[in-house]
């Protein structure tokens, strides 16, 4: 073999070589590429998840993305928080201790039922939408009519945030950002607050600038309560039922006990007076009942609208001939009612319009309590007699002492019929009272000094006025809804 073609054999195996190291350092830069780019993806993702972590806890998307748009309106996730826990605190106010019989506040609203489909918490987020969705058309219906909030309602405003700003501290609060959240979920801040209560009272105070602008003519308000007398006429009867219910004890099974009970209601319904009427009740009451009835106060169903009456009853006492002295016999699953039919009364009465000052007892059984509550009464009725004694100072009086929750009215109120508890109404309704009229009576609430304002108009109208300006105000609202519609976006998440 010649030299040529032997240095050729000695160089292909280094040209071997060198292509498996290029090869190698070929791949060995791939896998060094998808390392950094591996890498990198997991940093870019650690950095967003980072971000997104530092978005969520900074409150960005709590304040300030819109969670709910209703119409032109938005609303960021703290804002529907606000709405959400002030309807939550509204069942405390219609239901105070009664709350807990179904409710259970030490669990979360969204693990306790509040029907078949909805648990606590979505019922009260959807009660706060809708109101939301009200006070936005309310707002903007002001805005069309040129309404500003009147300095009361921003005097209002500034005591709620003052109150806070004065007790915080009392409640053992850091701050009074801390309070707010406390309340109100957090990102609450006392702007965000104030914005919200802007637009709450303004929304409240133009319904009523609203409705009291709404005027109708008498054919109106008596087309109106005739087409819903039914709803409101005022209805006096009696009313017993007699116990249909086995006893077994004694060998009385409840067919048994069910005649028993309608030969017993049959012997009463024969009755021709309200007084045979409580004598026949007292006779056949059972021995641990008869002191209830022992009077007649036990039967009595006194100045009742339908919506109060007795399951069953309703089709009897409605009917427009039914006259004094009527009885009747209706049979229920456990027993049978016996009613004797006094009075149907159309409202036609003026209302009483009276003033008073109420000095409150805590325990209606308190000798002590209604004994210094007396005195204090007295001392006030003095000062009055003593002074000018006109309704106005009376009025100013009212405002200084009463304890009664319409105390900065001047302890006006226009008294209709059941209205009140039996004192205060009777002393208002007696046939002999005259204008100017005054005087200091006791109630279960305690003593109240009475002044006696004259005659308002018939009650009637004021209940038809009434009626009408909700009808009125209820189709202004649902008119507007289309245009206000109500709209969640991915925010709503954020919320509570």
């Amino acid at each position: 073999m010649g030299e040529s073609a032997q240095n050729k054999n000695n160089k292909e195996p280094k040209s071997a070589t060198n292509q498996k190291r290029m090869a190698h350092a070929q791949k060995e830069l791939q896998e060094r590429k998808k390392y950094r780019r591996n890498v990198s993806i997991i940093s870019a993702a650690l950095i967003l998840l980072l971000a997104v972590s530092v978005l969520i806890n900074s409150n960005f998307l709590k304040k300030d993305v819109s969670a709910v748009k209703i119409g032109s309106w938005k609303f960021s996730a703290v804002d529907v928080n606000f709405y959400y826990y002030t309807e939550y605190y509204n069942l405390y106010q219609q239901y105070g201790d009664y709350l807990s019989y179904f409710l259970d506040t030490s669990k979360p609203l969204n693990q306790q039922q509040f029907s078949d489909t909805q648990t606590w918490a979505d019922y009260l987020q959807e009660t706060a939408l809708n109101k939301m969705q009200e006070i936005c058309i309310l707002n903007d219906a002001a805005k069309k009519a040129g309404y500003k909030l009147p300095d009361d309602a921003k005097k209002s405003i500034d005591d709620v945030i003052q109150s806070y700003k004065s007790t915080y501290k009392q409640q053992d609060f850091a701050s009074l950002t801390a309070l707010l959240e406390s309340k109100y979920g957090k990102g609450m801040t006392e702007k965000t607050l104030k914005k919200n209560l802007e637009i709450q009272y303004l929304a409240y105070y133009y319904a009523k600038e609203y409705t009291d602008s709404l005027k109708f003519t008498d054919d109106e308000l008596s087309a109106y309560y005739a087409k819903n007398k039914d709803s409101n006429d005022l209805f006096t009867y009696r009313e017993y039922k007699v116990s249909g219910a086995a006893d077994d004890a004694n060998g009385i099974d409840s067919t048994k006990a069910m005649a028993n009970a309608k030969a017993i209601a049959d012997k009463i319904a024969a009755a021709k007076t309200e007084a045979e009427f409580n004598s026949l009740v007292y006779a056949n009451a059972p021995e641990a009942q008869k002191s209830t009835y022992e009077n007649g106060a036990g039967t009595l169903k006194k100045y009742k609208t339908s919506s109060s009456f007795t399951s069953g009853t309703s089709e009897w006492l409605l009917d427009g001939s039914r006259t004094k002295g009527n009885t009747t016999v209706i049979e229920t699953t456990d027993g049978y009612y016996v009613l004797y039919f006094i009075e149907r009364n159309d409202n036609s009465y003026n209302v009483r319009n009276i003033r008073h000052i109420l000095f409150k007892v805590e325990d209606n059984t308190n000798a002590d309590q209604y004994a210094e509550a007396l005195k204090k009464a007295q001392d006030v009725y003095n000062e009055w007699k003593s002074g000018e004694a006109t309704e106005n100072s009376f009025a100013e009086l009212a405002k200084t002492n009463s304890a009664d929750s319409n105390a900065s009215e001047g302890g006006f109120y226009a008294v209709n019929r059941g209205q009140m508890v039996t004192e205060f109404e009777d002393w208002c309704f007696d046939p002999n009272r005259k204008t100017g009229d005054s005087g200091i009576i006791k109630t279960d609430y305690g003593y109240h000094i009475m002044y006696y304002a004259g005659e308002g108009e018939p009650y009637w109208k004021t209940i038809a006025t009434s009626g009408l300006k909700n009808e009125n105000y209820t189709k202004m609202i649902s008119d507007n809804k289309d245009s206000h519609a109500i709209t969640k976006t991915f925010a709503m998440r954020f919320t509570k």
